[in-house]
């Protein structure tokens, strides 16, 4: 089989060139298609049974290179036909040589399917040209990139023409959570998809004032993405961990982190409740620092100790990344309420003066 391959190329490199066809009316190119299908019958009968592993990977390396070199070719429109049908004729080979895909996964796919993806996908780039919505970006990705990379794996290109149909049902929803859903099933494993999971958690998590808040949105989602059904198979970058995986690790550790943290924080009934809200609190001790009443060369631990001796009424636990937040941007209401407070304790400390 790898010599009838070898002959199979070399009639693509030479009679089957562009330039000796472009002579050649409708009814002769007919008779060089049925020389092509000779070739390719005796291909198939040598199949039966499989090649081992390493002559059959060698055979698919040089039917890819034929299929490449014939779609490299300067043609003609009147050739166009001729060589539309030729091509389809190795790709049906090719199909067949592949009848165990895993064991090929890793070898270059022909410049021919990378052709077809990128014009299979234009309508789903026409219409997300400029997304709104950031996981829609990402989804469609990889078929932006098809145009700027020429080397394809079989496994990649598999993984493509897999997920093309469902975006192009499912990502006209525009709703986030089905998108995030979409991406953890179909194993999108970039980098920048988990950097857009990880990021997105940071920010949703700097919203949250309290321990136990955190540490409720982050079980919810560990819980959410490691119940939800991965399909077979499938994965786009193959030397990175499974996208579920990668994130679930992501949430474990954070919530191991705020577990410890939060063992390490005295109980709360020991704490000394003030009547001030977080971003009061902040102000007031910002204040401290500034005018020397206490006189720290490391605002972190200072505090650090504020969130392990004071809590206020609606929070028991503070979080020390909150307190951080609304002491370095501090809020004008709660600068303003601050004031009035300190007006309010110099009128008392007049009144006490007074016989």
């Amino acid at each position: 089989m790898i010599l009838d391959i070898n002959e199979l190329f070399q009639l693509a490199k030479t009679d089957l060139h562009p330039h000796p066809l472009s002579h050649l009316d409708k009814a002769q190119l007919d008779v060089w298609l049925k020389v092509v299908e000779k070739e390719i019958r005796k291909i198939k009968q040598s199949l039966e049974p499989l090649p081992k592993e390493k002559k059959l990977k060698k055979s698919i390396r040089g039917l890819v290179q034929t299929m490449d070199l014939l779609i490299s070719y300067d043609r003609e429109p009147s050739l166009q036909p001729f060589y539309h049908a030729l091509l389809k004729m190795l790709d049906q080979l090719l199909t067949a040589l592949r009848s165990d895909p895993s064991s090929t996964l890793d070898e270059k796919a022909p410049e021919l399917h990378r052709k077809t993806l990128i014009h299979a996908s234009q309508e789903i780039l026409q219409s997300f040209n400029q997304p709104d919505i950031p996981i829609q970006h990402l989804l469609t990705q990889p078929f932006r990139e098809l145009p700027l990379k020429s080397v394809y794996s079989f496994q990649q290109m598999d993984y493509l023409r897999s997920l093309l149909p469902h975006l192009l049902t499912n990502l006209l929803e525009n709703n986030e959570d089905q998108l995030l859903q979409s991406v953890i099933q179909y194993n999108l494993n970039s980098l920048g998809v988990y950097q857009y999971f990880s990021d997105k958690f940071s920010t949703e998590l700097e919203a949250l004032e309290t321990t136990q808040g955190k540490l409720g949105y982050l079980a919810y989602h560990y819980k959410t993405l490691s119940q939800l059904p991965v399909l077979p198979e499938m994965e786009y970058k193959k030397k990175n961990p499974p996208l579920k995986e990668w994130i679930c690790h992501w949430l474990a550790v954070e919530i191991s982190y705020r577990l410890f943290s939060q063992s390490t924080v005295p109980h709360h009934s020991s704490k000394l409740q003030v009547g001030l809200s977080v971003p009061q609190l902040a102000y007031l001790f910002k204040l401290f620092m500034k005018s020397g009443i206490i006189s720290t060369e490391n605002t972190m631990e200072t505090l650090r100790t504020v969130i392990n001796t004071f809590s206020t009424q609606k929070t028991k636990v503070i979080s020390l990344e909150s307190l951080r937040r609304k002491f370095y941007d501090s809020d004008e209401g709660a600068k303003n309420q601050v004031k009035a407070l300190l007006q309010q304790l110099l009128k008392i400390a007049q009144q006490q003066e007074e016989p």
